[in-house]
């Protein structure tokens, strides 16, 4: 098994029409019982949180990040092979 980062990206000047009980809603499903409030910075694109996952390949990793729900409400997701020595 490979291990991977998948670090969600949000563009900031993209504007949805989802509630915050709507967005709660479709992230519920990624959120374990932590949760850290970072500084908060005013740039176009910031980074709203990542996962650690482990998977077979890069590949796979890319099947899981698809279920990501920051896709539907404009972000995208970077997926990174962590080497863990």
């Amino acid at each position: 098994m490979k291990n991977f980062m998948l670090i969600y990206r949000k563009n900031n000047s993209i504007e949805t029409e989802h509630s915050l009980e709507e967005k709660q809603a479709m992230t519920k499903k990624w959120m374990d019982n932590s949760a850290v409030n970072g500084p908060f910075v005013e740039i176009k694109e910031s980074i709203g949180g990542y996962s650690l996952v482990k998977s077979e390949s890069y590949e796979d990793a890319i099947e899981i990040a698809k279920s990501c729900p920051i896709l539907p409400v404009g972000g995208h997701v970077e997926i990174r092979e962590l080497r863990i020595l």
